[in-house]
C-alpha cells in the first residue's frame, strides 16, 4: 500500500476545493488510493504496449534500412503515447528514444557488422523522432481537452474534476 504523504492530501484537496482547515475523512483518502493504482495498472499497459511497438519500429530500422520510415514509425509509437498518457512525455521520449539503438546493438551482438554511420544515424532517429512525437502527442491531447472544455480526461482514471 501507498504512504499517505502531503502530495496526496493536497492534491485532494485541490481537486475538491477544500480549504486549509477542511476535514479530509480516511475514506476519502482511501479511495483517492484506489484510483491512484487503477492509473498505474493502465501505466504499465501503454509502458508494455509502448516497448512492443518501439522495439518493433528499431527491428523495421534494421530489415528495411530506411531512416525516414523508421523516424516516421518512431514518431506514431510515441505520438501515440503522448495522446494516450499525456501527463509526463518525458517517459515516452526516452523508452521511444533508446530502442532503435538497443535493437541496432543487439544485432551487433549477434554478429552483424554495423558501421559507425549507422550508429549515430540511429541516436539521431531515435532521439529526434522520440522527443517530437511524445511532446506533440502530449500537446493535442491538451489542446484538445482545452477546445472540448472538459476537464475530465477519461485516460487519467486518478483524476476528480468537474465538467
Amino acid at each position: 500500500m501507498r504512504k499517505e504523504g502531503p502530495t496526496t492530501s493536497l492534491r485532494y484537496a485541490r481537486e475538491n476545493n477544500l480549504c486549509v482547515g477542511d476535514p479530509i475523512t480516511d475514506g476519502q483518502l482511501i479511495a483517492e488510493n484506489r484510483q491512484l493504482e487503477t492509473a498505474n495498472k493502465s501505466d504499465r499497459a501503454a509502458w508494455v504496449v509502448g516497448t512492443v511497438l518501439a522495439l518493433a519500429a528499431g527491428y523495421v530500422h534494421l530489415v528495411v534500412s530506411d531512416p525516414t520510415f523508421t523516424a516516421l514509425l518512431v514518431t506514431m509509437v510515441a505520438m501515440g503515447l503522448g495522446l494516450a498518457r499525456p501527463e509526463r512525455p518525458w517517459r515516452w521520449a526516452v523508452l521511444c528514444s533508446i530502442t532503435v539503438p538497443l535493437v541496432q546493438f543487439v544485432s551487433y551482438l549477434k554478429g552483424e557488422r554495423v558501421m559507425r554511420g549507422q550508429w549515430e544515424g540511429a541516436f539521431v532517429i531515435g532521439l529526434a523522432s522520440g522527443i517530437a512525437g511524445a511532446f506533440l502527442g502530449s500537446l493535442f491531447r491538451r489542446v484538445y481537452r482545452n477546445i472540448s472544455g472538459t476537464t475530465h480526461d477519461p485516460a487519467e482514471p486518478a483524476a476528480k474534476h468537474k465538467k
